[in-house]
């Protein structure tokens, strides 16, 4: 199954590389990634499925908390819905079990790169393919030094991270 996700960079901006995080997440859907991680934890088990996300990701937490989304409990899964776009207050973490929000580019970069690898893995075979296209990279050059400097390390990082079943298609006009 190949699962395709169309987007344009985001302006310029501070913002520039959550409103990219924001519009990979808003492009697959927080309800298929729902589903897809709920069908993993059903076929492989949470353990099997934490191990493979953490084997890639390297973090346990986020492991735990791209877990979190696949939960039973409704309100479990509003919060981790709040948790990716916006944080989650001290007292909303504790309820779920989780350390800490979304802090930095490298935390998203991980948090994503493990929802990614969802959609492309079962148990450890490449079973599917991600395609990310962004279109109207020329956009880039209107991005200030500091801001294109970290939006290239975003896209470097997802490069370094996901390997198989994974393409990145940049589009310049």
């Amino acid at each position: 199954k190949i699962t395709q996700v169309y987007i344009q960079p985001p302006k310029e901006g501070a913002q520039s590389t959550f409103d990219f995080f924001k519009s990979i997440i808003d492009g697959i859907s927080f309800s298929e990634i729902q589903k897809r991680i709920k069908a993993l934890i059903e076929a492989i088990g949470s353990e099997k499925l934490f191990a493979l996300i953490n084997s890639r990701i390297r973090s346990e937490e986020f492991s735990n908390a791209i877990l979190k989304i696949g939960d039973n409990d409704p309100e479990i899964v509003s919060l981790m819905h709040t948790y990716i776009y916006t944080g989650l207050t001290k007292t909303d973490l504790k309820k779920v079990g989780l350390p800490r929000t979304l802090q930095s580019d490298k935390d998203r970069v991980k948090f994503l790169t493990g929802i990614i690898l969802c959609f492309i893995s079962n148990q450890k075979e490449v079973k599917g393919r991600f395609v990310l296209w962004i279109d109207e990279m020329e956009e880039l050059v209107y991005f200030s030094q500091k801001n294109y400097r970290a939006f290239s390390q975003v896209l470097r990082d997802f490069s370094d991270y996901l390997t198989e079943g994974f393409t990145l298609f940049l589009n310049f006009t």
